[in-house]
């Protein structure tokens, strides 16, 4: 599937125009489709997982288009097209256009629960009911904000106040922030308009140990002064960090600063991120007036411009006053440049020859920290600096070759962290990825108790 997913003729170039259904809406699908079955514990088949995971990649073909009737599109598109789309059997390509259309408005009952591809298996036949009501219910799901962060003609879309999807075995929480009663009432019919469609999958998921019930909102009613009428528990499954945190997330156009906000609004619904992309910013957000426990800087693919004054002011205040900041690659090179030289002495690192770029990297020391802890050696293949520590910084992470890969340090009244992990521009197409934080579960845990940490929660993962 990493062929189907990455590769310049697979579904990046499939699926690059297609907007709020475009790579990045089918990658937080998958997200959601393996948070159901994890939540289920429902057991699906090898076969069945290509299948999902094909479709996935596939079932918004069609809304370029047609958007209205894009499932029939798509469905046409994979049938009779199959081999653009890295299928080289007319049967698999028949069961994938079939999933694909389960995700429409169709009837489930007319699709086959016994549906033979003997490519994938000569003994058994396939559930293509099943398999496209998870589709459908996972595609259904993905109504957060970002999914339509900086896309055009988006600004009023009910997605803007919705800002986390919390999965449980049996009930899903639409989490949102709407401001007026409108917005919420535009949020309560998304919530409708799912809960109808989950009802007519019940049975058929329920048949596989899915025993979702019930999609719900937060706020449950609208009132005035915004209160709910409802208190959640947080999942001890959550990349839980201790109370409601808001933090400031400052983000190039590479793929990592994606992930992140994807993973966090999957996994962590204690955390808020309250993005800003450097890349589109002109006017500074009134976000900047508030004191944040944490603000995370990934410079990235725009290392070559300065902050705005207003934003390179933000970060030394928030952090004089106590408030945590994560910085990655390549700052460090910035300020030595004297792009954003105003951020040297917040640094707990200074570049010392460099960086190497889409580098097999071996990571291999781990200091007795709670950062680390229990974490053991792992490879990437990563874009990162040269770096060497400044007094009073401490190494807590490096690799095989002694380069540091994460710096703590502090910075007047607050704490600094300083990881050195990037991923090459996918947004505009010049380069592929590097680094997938999904691949990497080390890396992952890694990064989101660097979070905790900056965020004053010592707690373990």
């Amino acid at each position: 599937m990493d062929f189907i997913k990455n590769d310049p003729s697979g579904a990046k170039l499939w699926l690059k125009d297609l907007g709020k259904n475009g790579f990045y809406h089918s990658c937080t699908v998958e997200d959601y489709l393996g948070k159901i079955i994890q939540q289920s514990n429902a057991t699906i088949s090898p076969e069945e997982s290509y299948l999902l995971l094909h479709s996935i990649y596939l079932h918004d073909l069609g809304y370029l288009k047609d958007p209205k009737n894009h499932p029939q599109e798509t469905y046409d598109l994979i049938k009779y097209n199959y081999q653009n789309f890295h299928i080289y059997d007319k049967y698999l390509a028949k069961a994938l256009a079939i999933i694909c259309l389960a995700h429409g408005q169709c009837d489930l009952s007319k699709i086959k629960i016994d549906f033979p591809i003997d490519i994938l298996n000569k003994t058994e036949t396939f559930d293509l009911r099943f398999l496209g009501s998870l589709l459908r219910l996972a595609d259904d799901l993905d109504e957060g904000y970002l999914r339509i962060l900086y896309i055009k003609g988006q600004e009023e879309s009910h997605r803007s106040y919705i800002t986390h999807i919390d999965i449980g075995p049996q009930l899903i929480k639409i989490k949102s922030r709407p401001n007026s009663k409108t917005e919420w009432e535009k949020v309560e019919d998304t919530r409708t308009y799912i809960q109808n469609r989950l009802d007519e999958m019940k049975e058929i998921l329920g048949q596989r140990s899915i025993k979702i019930e019930e999609i719900q909102m937060y706020p449950r009613t609208w009132s005035e002064d915004k209160t709910s009428s409802i208190k959640y528990r947080k999942r001890a499954t959550d990349i839980s960090i201790k109370g409601k945190k808001d933090v400031l997330f400052l983000f190039d156009h590479s793929q990592l600063g994606l992930e992140i906000m994807r993973d966090v609004q999957v996994n962590c619904s204690s955390l808020t991120l309250n993005p800003i992309y450097l890349e589109k910013i002109k006017n500074i957000p009134m976000a900047l007036e508030a004191q944040y426990p944490a603000i995370i800087c990934i410079l990235g693919e725009d290392f070559e411009n300065p902050l705005h004054d207003a934003l390179i002011n933000k970060i030394i205040q928030n952090t004089s006053n106590g408030g945590g900041l994560i910085l990655f690659p390549f700052v460090a090179w910035s300020a030595l440049e004297g792009i954003n030289d105003r951020l040297e002495d917040l640094l707990p690192v200074t570049l010392k020859d460099g960086w190497h770029e889409a580098s097999l990297q071996s990571v291999s020391y781990f200091s007795n920290n709670y950062i680390t802890k229990g974490i053991k050696e792992f490879k990437i293949r990563n874009t990162y600096e040269i770096l060497e520590l400044k007094n009073g910084s401490e190494c807590i992470c490096k690799d095989s070759k002694d380069n540091p890969f994460i710096v703590i340090g502090s910075y007047r009244e607050g704490k600094v962290a300083y990881l050195n992990i990037s991923t090459h521009s996918c947004l505009n197409g010049k380069k592929q990825p590097t680094l997938n934080l999904n691949e990497s579960p080390s890396l992952r845990k890694l990064l989101f108790r660097t979070i905790k940490w900056a965020c004053g929660d010592r707690k373990s993962m």
